[in-house]
């Protein structure tokens, strides 16, 4: 096991260990209040691929982050990098510098990775990261779609042994987007997937999450021109007569950030400024 030590206090970035799990756990429930069996579950998913930043202090883990893989895609061409991920500090270890320190070290590891990219979970977290030298480039077409007269008889259901690796990098591959590896998309759409039909052809699915009364597509990968049938499939699913919709390249429709870029070198600068990239499933 290969560890990169900081120049300050005791830090390190590393492969996963499971000694370190309760101590990450207890860290992470504190900072971001999820369920233990989330937390185990992704630490299986991920523990053979990923990264994780700890920064110890007092004999005990008071800050972490976690690295995963993954690949910006420009049409032909894929650069390497790493999703930061649920960085979190203990409340009272806060306002030390010790995420940063973490932050600035994967940074500098030496590997085939290129760039770094992250999600903020707030404003006052954007801020923070543009001061590491992240920037805004992932974005999001907002729109609510009302239910109109179906055009083609499209059929919806649960998840099936679709491929859904296969059809993500189809429908998406038009566009600029983060790829992820077929485990991470497994992990993320494992629940909450639907798949669309059309003459018993796999025609793309949408991602889906519920919020009070609402429904919310924060992803949908479909052939051309088949976008309205499948959210008016999905209005009748669901019951409702609105959806809001997150998508890539929507039209006529406002656009928020989504999340951040660091580029590890200058030349990578040039083909990200270039490109708003579609960042879709991440986690949150």
């Amino acid at each position: 096991m290969k560890y990169t030590l900081l120049k300050k206090g005791d830090g390190l970035i590393k492969d996963f260990d499971k000694r370190d799990s309760s101590s990450l756990i207890s860290l992470w429930q504190i900072c971001f209040g999820d369920e233990k069996e989330y937390i185990e579950s992704f630490f299986e998913n991920f523990s053979d691929r990923m990264k994780v930043g700890v920064y110890r202090q007092d004999g005990k883990i008071v800050s972490a982050l976690y690295c995963l893989p993954a690949q910006l895609v420009f049409e032909k061409t894929r650069v390497d990098a790493w999703y930061v991920y649920a960085v979190g500090t203990l409340p009272e270890y806060r306002k030390r510098g010790y995420a940063g320190e973490l932050i600035d070290e994967v940074k500098n590891l030496e590997d085939i990775r290129q760039a770094l990219f992250l999600t903020p979970s707030s404003e006052k977290n954007r801020s923070f990261y543009a001061k590491l030298g992240f920037e805004d480039r992932f974005f999001s077409s907002v729109f609510d779609f009302e239910k109109r007269e179906n055009s083609r008889e499209i059929r919806l259901c649960k998840r099936t042994n679709e491929d859904l690796f296969a059809l993500r990098e189809r429908y998406l591959g038009e566009y600029p987007f983060v790829s992820w590896d077929e485990k991470h998309l497994e992990f993320a759409l494992k629940r909450n997937t639907l798949i669309a039909y059309e003459r018993g052809e796999a025609a793309g699915y949408i991602h889906f999450e519920k919020e009070a009364d609402d429904i919310i597509v924060d992803e949908i990968a479909a052939k051309e021109g088949f976008w309205e049938d499948i959210l008016n499939e999905a209005c009748d699913f669901f019951g409702v007569k609105k959806i809001k919709v997150f998508a890539q390249n929507a039209e006529n429709c406002c656009k928020i950030s989504k999340g951040m870029i660091y580029c590890k070198f200058d030349s990578m600068e040039k083909v990200f400024s270039k490109n708003q990239i579609y960042l879709g499933l991440n986690l949150e």
